[in-house]
């Protein structure tokens, strides 16, 4: 199991005898230079990001310690997103944390988003390769409605 975890409050938060709540992302994506530059640029706008390598471990992380919002590949080893995604959106206790779905299955066809989101209950998708401002931007978006913690409205990417 690969595990990342970026974003931990400064230290002076820490000496002045508080921790900064951020919202907190899971990424769940296999390929190891698409993993890193999620986690890189989600770090560099305050988040806590925790990123796995496979679906498997991803699930285990949602139920253990459930996140504000997940990004799911969807052809993971081990469990894939999609499953991960309809289990979460059928589960009481989970099925309001926001999920990405980043695939390359849609190819940017609206019709082939629609048939998965209404399959899935994904509350957006994004198509690789995309640009990491977009990314952000909609991740911002979906903390930023969910009211969660630390979150900002979208200011865009810096």
């Amino acid at each position: 199991m690969i595990r990342l975890v970026h974003g931990r409050p400064e230290r002076s938060d820490r000496q002045r005898g508080y921790e900064t709540m951020r919202a907190r992302i899971l990424v769940a994506e296999d390929d190891r230079a698409t993993r890193r530059a999620i986690v890189k640029a989600l770090s560099r706008q305050g988040y806590e990001v925790e990123a796995v390598d496979n679906g498997n471990d991803a699930d285990r992380e949602i139920r253990q310690s459930p996140p504000d919002l997940v990004l799911l590949d969807v052809m993971l080893p081990g469990k894939n997103g999609l499953d991960i995604c309809t289990f979460m959106k059928s589960d009481s206790t989970l099925k309001s944390i926001p999920v990405i779905i980043l695939t390359c299955l849609t190819a940017d066809s609206p019709e082939n988003d629609r048939y998965w989101r209404e399959r899935t209950a994904a509350d957006d998708f994004l198509s690789k390769p995309f640009p990491v401002s977009e990314l952000v931007r909609r991740v911002d978006r979906l903390l930023a409605s969910r009211g969660a913690p630390g979150c900002r409205p979208p200011t865009g990417y810096a």
